[in-house]
């Protein structure tokens, strides 16, 4: 009686391959932003914080450590950098 399971085949081959071009147009902006010498340089009133006697400076620098950023029970509580 034919192949009425290769329509199954087909769709999840479909699913894949949209996922596959979702992911590489999220990964083409993350390498477009690590592309940028300093990403805060379009954002200059990111770079300094003063409140309540509080003054910061931020920067950003170039490193080959990868960090990770653990966000548990998300959006209210605060995130750890592992």
């Amino acid at each position: 009686m034919g192949k009425q399971g290769n329509s199954k085949a087909k769709e999840k081959k479909m699913e894949r391959k949209l996922m596959e071009m979702k992911m590489n147009a999220g990964w083409a902006g993350v390498n477009k932003a690590n592309a940028q010498e300093n990403p805060l340089a379009v954002l200059p009133s990111f770079s300094k914080f003063k409140k309540d006697g509080l003054n910061l400076t931020l920067e950003t620098k170039r490193t080959s450590v990868k960090v990770r950023i653990l966000c548990r029970d998300m959006p209210y509580q605060k995130c750890a950098v592992a």
